[in-house]
């Protein structure tokens, strides 16, 4: 004969079951609060800014490039002494020292090791910081933003290190 069960079950089973729903609730927003989605370094600004302004942001990188034209020309990467040079010129081949140059470099999905180097050297068109010192071997994000007249462009670019190839983004 099959003995009937008292019940009793049931209720721990429950009670058990929604302890562990609120603690699965507790570590998915724990976990999403530690590595949020949103932010971003693009257009280095935060995400929400950039998609609200997108538009302005084309339009005037658009015509940055009927104006003037802005070159990666060095990135001497290394641990102890890093160089980053800029070239920027008019479209009738002119250099142009009058630009403003944001610079930030970065490590991809990590921004507590960004370094702002500031005041570059000019010198015919020619945007020279140097004696940038790293903090990681490894991949490295170059961003600038360059301001000429009353346009801007946003360049990005990936470094490494280890290689001395430069991809452009």
């Amino acid at each position: 004969m099959k003995k009937e069960s008292s019940g009793i079950i049931w209720p721990y089973a429950i009670g058990i079951s929604i302890i562990l729903v609120i603690f699965a609730s507790y570590y998915t927003v724990k976990v999403a609060l530690e590595h949020p989605v949103e932010q971003s370094n693009l257009f280095m600004r935060n995400y929400h800014d950039a998609d609200a302004n997108i538009n302005q942001i084309i339009m005037d990188e658009i015509e940055f490039n009927k104006n003037y034209r802005a070159t990666l020309v060095e990135s001497d990467m290394n641990m102890k002494n890093t160089t980053v040079a800029f070239r920027i010129m008019t479209k009738d081949a002119t250099m142009f020292n009058d630009a403003k140059i944001q610079l930030i470099l970065t490590r991809p999905q990590n921004d507590k090791s960004d370094i702002k180097p500031i005041n570059p050297i000019v010198k015919d068109g020619l945007y020279t910081f140097s004696n940038i010192e790293l903090s990681h071997e490894g991949r490295w994000d170059i961003m600038a933003k360059i301001t000429a007249g009353k346009y801007y462009r946003y360049l990005d670019y990936k470094v490494d290190t280890r290689n001395s190839k430069v991809v452009e983004y």
